[in-house]
């Protein structure tokens, strides 16, 4: 039996949001969502790429997907292409 609280919890991401790193960086917006991946896109002369909803800490529809890790530790949690 798996109890409610041991199962993980992904937060709802949706194409079109800001998304910003815990420490207030936004590093662009939500622009494709492919299973537990969701694609950013970034500014210019950015290569976009894609990220985990795990490593989502909070989304609130309306306002910014905010990711669990800093802009330095950006590039730890990123995937180039699923």
């Amino acid at each position: 039996m798996i109890l409610e609280s041991a199962r993980p919890r992904y937060q709802t991401v949706a194409s079109g949001s800001p998304v910003d790193t815990l420490d207030g960086q936004r590093i662009g917006v939500i622009s494709e969502l492919r299973g537990q991946l969701f694609k950013v896109k970034t500014p210019r002369f950015h290569r976009d790429y894609w990220l985990r909803v795990d490593s989502v800490r909070s989304a609130t529809p309306g306002q910014s997907v905010i990711l669990n890790v800093s802009k330095a530790s950006l590039d730890d949690i990123k995937i180039a292409d699923p």
